[in-house]
């Protein structure tokens, strides 16, 4: 992976981090311009936080990723969204 790609890919896990509705908002056109690494990198690191916004975040983008029939990144993300679950039960 790229240095600009890593770097990307921190800025958008800070943002996801956060929460914030704003910040998740300008995130929503940039989700279909990720890779398959990028998006695996940010859903290794999504049990990080648990907070009711992302897990809608990532909701949504399971459905643009299973509209889109791409199975890998759908895949991914719902592994993501079983980690967050399970750290808001624990």
């Amino acid at each position: 992976m790229m240095a600009g790609s890593i770097r990307r890919t921190a800025v958008i896990l800070g943002l996801l981090m956060l929460g914030e509705p704003l910040a998740l908002d300008e995130l929503k056109p940039l989700r279909v311009e990720l890779t398959d690494d990028e998006v695996g990198m940010i859903c290794d690191a999504a049990a990080i936080t648990s907070r009711p916004t992302t897990v809608e975040f990532f909701l949504e983008w399971l459905k643009e990723a299973q509209a889109h029939r791409d199975h890998g990144k759908s895949a991914m993300l719902a592994s993501a969204i079983t980690r967050l679950r399970m750290e808001d039960k624990e």
